[in-house]
Order: C-alpha cells, then structure tokens, then sequence
C-alpha cells in the first residue's frame, strides 16, 4: 500500500497571503498542496483561477494537487495543467458534453418507439439536470427533432429564470404541469406565486395548444416541496386559472 500523503488545502488561508500560507505548510512537513477551484456553478463558492495555480506554482516546489469542482472540466484540464498543477482531479458528472451524448442516445431509442406505439415522447426540463434552464432545453430541442416537452414553469422560475423566457418553450410542449413558483421556490403557494400563468394560458391559446393542464402539487423533502398545503393550494390554483382562462376567451371574443 503507498504510503498516505499530507496534503492540507489552502482553501482556508488569507487570499491576501496565499503565498506565505504555501511557504508555511511546506515547512510544516507538508507533501502536496490542495487546491480547491470552484466556479459557483457546479458548486456555490467561487474560489482560484488558472493564474493563481501559476502564481502558487512559483511559490512553492511541493506538487499541486488541484481540484476542479467546476462545470465543463475537459475545457479547463489543459489551462490548468499548463498553469502549473501536478495532479487534477475532476468530477465526471460535471461534463455536461458527456451527458448531452448520453441523453441524445437515449432520446433517439425513445422516440423510436414511442412512434411505433402512436405515442408522444416527451422530456421535463428540470432542476440539476442538462435541461435545467431556458438555452440548455433549447439546444435540447434543437438538436433532436420529434421530442416534445413536459412543461413545468417552477424548475425554471425557482432558479432565476423569467416567465417571459419560459413563455418560449411553449410551441414544443405536448403537457404541461401547473402550480406556484417563485425564486428559491421550486412549488410555492398561490399567494408567494410569481409564474405568469395568464401570459402562459393566453400563449397556449394562441398555439392551438390540445394537451392537458395537470396541477402537480407534490409533498417531497426536496427544493421546500414540504412546505405548502398540497390541497388547498390545488384548489385555489385551479380557480385561479380557470378565472384567467375565462378572461382570456372574453378578450378574444370582444375582438372578434
């Protein structure tokens, strides 16, 4: 078995004395330096760059043993080696260009046989997942013909994204899933509700939509979806779509 090496990371030092905390643990009997590089985006801090790996590379003769929790990381393993880091280690699930090969092929299989069942296959965009935004299930959509879409508002909302946006993805649903939302809410109730379901009812209408509206109110620990009353807010959701339902069809009619 090879022997453990001491590898104390410096995620913890004085940014400002980074050089130093180096200089410091490597009197201190340490084998390795741990870098940890973060992006915000695959993970919520945002820590070192490439030039400050350079930079450490010129302080210290130890190995750097640099740790890329970031998105993407195939784009980064050359820039950060050439930097100066001695070991990289990455996080396979973060390379989304793997995972856009891995669902096209099981795309393509599905809606084969779907097609030869006379059914409509369709994907929900969702929290965490390749189509987790409004351009990520764009370049989804655009890159496979024939999938359709399971529409849920509050996995994009929840997440920053407008209803505006969102409105744009309507020409490719096939069903589409209703109930609050709000940022930082994935299922909110009617009164903390920020999705413009009439903006998305009236969209609906002009497509000609003829799939169904399914109120999908869920009690899972996950994302605050345990935190609502899942029958009154069903009920109250429901009226509030069939009122902005009724004024739509009446504009439209006074128009006429």
């Amino acid at each position: 078995m090879a022997e453990p090496k001491f590898a104390p990371s410096i995620l913890s030092a004085d940014f400002a004395r980074l050089a130093d905390a180096v200089i410091a643990v490597e009197r201190a009997g340490a084998d390795w330096v741990h870098v940890d590089v973060m992006d915000g985006h695959f993970v919520p801090n945002l820590t070192f760059g490439p030039k400050m790996v350079a930079d450490l590379r010129k302080a210290t003769r130890l190995p750097l043993d640099v740790h890329l929790m970031i998105e993407r990381p195939e784009e980064w393993v050359d820039r950060y080696a050439d930097a100066g880091a001695t070991y990289l280690t990455i996080h396979v699930e973060a390379s989304r260009d793997r995972d856009l090969e891995l669902a096209a092929e099981e795309a393509v299989r599905r809606t084969s046989q779907c097609d030869s069942a006379g059914v409509r296959y369709a994907i929900e965009p969702h929290l965490d997942s390749i189509c987790a935004d409004v351009d990520g299930t764009r370049a989804f959509l655009d890159a496979f013909e024939g999938v359709t879409l399971t529409l849920d508002y509050g996995h994009f909302i929840t997440a920053g994204e407008t209803s505006e946006r969102v409105h744009s993805l309507l020409p490719f649903a096939s069903h589409v899933h209703v109930r609050g939302g709000a940022i930082g809410r994935l299922q909110a109730s009617v009164k903390e509700n920020t999705i413009d379901f009439p903006g998305m009812l009236a969209g609906l209408q002009e497509l000609e939509y003829g799939g169904f509206l399914a109120l999908e109110y869920v009690w899972v620990d996950w994302k605050g979806c345990n935190r609502t009353d899942n029958v009154s807010e069903t009920l109250l959701l429901r009226r509030a779509l069939e009122s902005a339902a009724s004024k739509i069809t009446t504009v439209r009619t006074n128009h006429v």
